[in-house]
């Protein structure tokens, strides 16, 4: 979201700096959700393991069975840590980093909707279409003929 907020602020787009502040508005309420109290605690360790493990294999189809491996805790446990200190579940959070990465690609390249899908880790562009319309609101297409 920061990438996406300082290229609309530069750019000369119209309605530019009311795309800025939504797009500002969307990252302090992810902030909120993440994290509900000031005071609350710093992630857990592992937690944070399997965020930068997901971050630099997020063009990967990686399961969350690699992910529980790679920090060395069961599946499940991992599921229920991960949901416990962040508020989601990994998948949620992993489409969420995908579709921000989708975002800027869509705006920053030409690059066709399915290279796209398939460079943040959708191997079918359906389904890479229909989870991006849930969490952008909009398709892909349209997406990036409203920023531009």
């Amino acid at each position: 979201l920061f990438i996406d907020i300082e290229y609309i602020s530069k750019s000369d787009m119209p309605y530019r700096d009311d795309l800025a502040i939504n797009l500002l508005e969307q990252l302090l309420i992810r902030c909120k959700t993440i994290q509900p109290d000031v005071v609350s605690k710093p992630l857990d360790p592992r937690v944070i393991e399997a965020m930068n493990y997901m971050t630099q294999n997020l063009n990967q189809n990686f399961t969350l069975e690699d992910i529980a491996d790679f920090t060395c805790l069961s599946a499940s446990r991992l599921g229920h840590l991960f949901r416990d200190e962040v508020g989601m579940t990994i998948t949620q959070w992993r489409d969420d980093q995908r579709i921000s990465r989708a975002k800027q690609l869509l705006v920053t390249t030409n690059y066709s909707v399915n290279h796209i899908g398939r460079i943040v880790g959708y191997t079918d562009p359906l389904y890479f279409s229909r989870v991006f319309k849930r969490k952008a609101g909009a398709s892909p297409k349209l997406y990036r003929e409203q920023i531009s």
